[in-house]
Order: structure tokens, then C-alpha cells, then sequence
């Protein structure tokens, strides 16, 4: 038989620890459909097919406000590869105030302070996105990776330079 606490007397806290919390428990079987589009799914860029042209460059702007942030914030590269996947992966979408945060970024990840992966990357991704917004914020930087030498930045950084030319 089911006994329900009873209620506790004015200004006296109520005894909680026998209650069953059995109700607030969400069952998995209402969670995790077997079929249809309410699965849990990861977020890979094969979903920027599905969204619609005004989210996609919603999507791409909080990816950049990411990328922009981490490196702000002196992270490595493994915490920005996603980020910047899926926005080398959406080239055309990267116009207006996109295009010049991602070049914002470009010049910040070609400073002195990083790593010559790091910079090596970064230049992968300006090549990727093919936009000359992002080409022209970091010119100065561009030129100077490839001026340098005995650096494995500087061929990558020539052809970039030779593809806006």
C-alpha cells in the first residue's frame, strides 16, 4: 500500500529523505526513440546541409566567435580543429562580417606568439575558405611567413600570396 508522507506542522522543515524519486527519473525508452528524426545525433558539418541559408551564416558567425575566443585565450589547436572544419567546409557562406572576423582570426593565429603549426593550419584554413576579405586583414602577416626562411610556413604562405595576386 502506498503511504504518503505526512505533512509536517508549521515552521517544522519536511522529512525529505524517505520520498521516492522514482517520478523525476526520466524513462530511457521516452528519451531514445527506436526510429525518427528525434535521435540524438552529433553535430558534424554534414548538418549545414539541412539548415536553412540564414541559419548557416548564424552558425558560421558563432563558429568564428569560438575560434575568435580560443585564440584569445591561447589555446592549442585541438580545441579549434572542429571550429575550424566546419567553417573551411562552408566557403561560399563566408561573406560580410564573417569574412572579416575570420580574417580578425587569420591575423591573430599568424602573430609571433604562435606556433608554426599552429600557423601552418591557419594558413590551410585561409586557403580553404578562398575569400580575399580574409586574404587582405592579413596580408602584412602572410608576407612576412613568407619572407622568412628556413621556416616550413613560408611555401604555404607564397602560394597563398601568388593565389590573390
Amino acid at each position: 500500500m502506498f503511504s504518503s508522507p505526512s505533512l509536517p506542522a508549521k515552521g517544522r522543515p519536511a522529512d525529505v529523505r524517505n520520498l521516492s524519486l522514482s517520478f523525476f527519473r526520466p524513462r530511457p525508452e521516452r528519451l531514445y526513440a527506436a526510429e525518427g528524426p528525434w535521435q540524438p545525433r552529433s553535430v558534424t558539418p554534414s548538418l549545414m546541409t539541412a539548415r536553412t541559408l540564414s541559419s548557416r551564416r548564424q552558425m558560421l558567425s558563432v563558429a568564428v566567435d569560438v575560434l575568435m575566443a580560443l585564440s584569445a585565450e591561447g589555446e592549442d589547436l585541438a580545441r579549434m580543429e572542429p571550429f575550424l572544419r566546419l567553417v573551411s567546409h562552408s566557403p561560399e557562406h563566408i561573406t560580410g562580417s564573417v569574412a572579416t572576423k575570420c580574417g580578425k582570426f587569420v591575423q591573430r593565429m599568424l602573430g609571433a606568439a604562435r606556433t608554426e603549426p599552429a600557423k601552418l593550419r591557419t594558413l590551410q584554413f585561409a586557403s580553404a575558405i578562398d575569400s580575399r576579405i580574409v586574404f587582405e586583414y592579413a596580408k602584412k602577416q602572410i608576407e612576412e611567413l613568407a619572407e622568412s626562411t628556413g621556416s616550413g610556413v613560408s611555401s604555404p604562405a607564397k602560394e597563398l600570396i601568388q593565389k590573390y595576386a
